[in-house]
């Protein structure tokens, strides 16, 4: 979805927003923060493409559309069935969100994503895997970083922050070990494709989570 103008009321900053979005550097971002003896534990990256959702259409609310493109073309590559272009399969998977119900306006309805990834994988040859949908105040190790570990993307949407009522391409995560006030603890930061914006970068998913967005959304995963 387009970034709406209620993001930047000082209201809306103040009650969801949070400066853990867009960062390169994750070590250095904690460090900023008063964090000590910052030790990157686990990285893993997954190479995943990292166009802007502009770049198979402009205009429209496509994040979801433009997630699920991304995750089924690097399924299929992977598994040798990857026979058409980006674009050819991106308005594939588009004809048939439209007849349950995408529009160009509003985007794809979040209790639908899961029926039309699961569409866009039958018909680029990836069969017999599962589709499921769980809230994101869900085990994110569980849910993310061993679906991650396993070398499979997945799909976040956000229901509110910079990413409000947005689906992004999750690609991996960097987990440090840190010491702040004398206690040893870990920070969990998740690589994401916003498609916003050319490339990916880092989200600072436990801030997030512990912000008043409490990390409301949910986590599409390919089991």
């Amino acid at each position: 979805m387009d970034k709406k103008w209620y993001r930047k009321t000082h209201l809306y900053k103040k009650l969801f927003a949070f400066d853990g979005y867009r960062i390169d550097d994750a070590g250095r971002y904690l460090a900023d923060r008063g964090y000590q003896n910052v030790r990157l534990v686990k990285k893993v990256e997954l190479s995943v493409l990292g166009f802007r959702q502009s770049v198979l259409e402009g205009g429209v609310n496509n994040c979801s559309l433009c997630s699920i493109t991304r995750v089924v073309q690097y399924a299929a590559e992977k598994k040798g069935t990857y026979n058409t272009t980006l674009k050819n399969m991106y308005w594939d998977i588009k004809s048939y969100a439209a007849k349950h119900g995408y529009s160009d306006n509003r985007g794809t309805p979040f209790y639908r994503i899961k029926s039309v990834f699961k569409y866009a994988l039958m018909s680029n040859g990836i069969k017999g895997r599962r589709i499921i949908t769980r809230p994101s105040f869900f085990d994110v190790n569980k849910y993310v970083c061993d679906i991650l570990d396993n070398e499979m993307p997945l799909l976040i949407n956000l229901a509110f922050g910079y990413y409000a009522n947005h689906t992004v391409t999750c690609i991996g995560y960097e987990r440090y070990e840190v010491i702040k006030n004398n206690r040893r603890t870990t920070r969990l930061f998740l690589r994401v494709i916003d498609g916003w914006n050319e490339g990916e970068s880092l989200f600072d998913w436990d801030s997030f989570r512990k912000s008043l967005s409490l990390g409301i959304g949910t986590f599409t995963i390919i089991v």
